[in-house]
């Protein structure tokens, strides 16, 4: 299952855009884009829907990370 989501950045956390980018690029099913303003957009290929769920969690709960939204999933059988 592959999706893309966009994640709302605080940019008075204090935590810069690298040491973010650095954490998500630290999961192989993550692969991130261009930051745009305070959104950071980003890929997650998983095993499936409770897979794609969890990282998306996680990346929800990371230190400077204020919302994520999925705006596209596709499961390829």
């Amino acid at each position: 299952m592959i999706a893309s989501a966009i994640a709302l950045l605080d940019k008075i956390d204090g935590i810069s855009e690298q040491d973010l980018r650095d954490t998500l690029t630290s999961r192989v099913e993550i692969e991130v884009g261009s930051l745009h303003g305070n959104r950071l957009p980003f890929v997650i290929e998983a095993d499936g829907a409770e897979g794609l769920e969890a990282i998306t969690r996680w990346v929800q709960e990371l230190h400077g990370v204020l919302h994520v939204d999925v705006v596209f999933s596709s499961c390829e059988a």
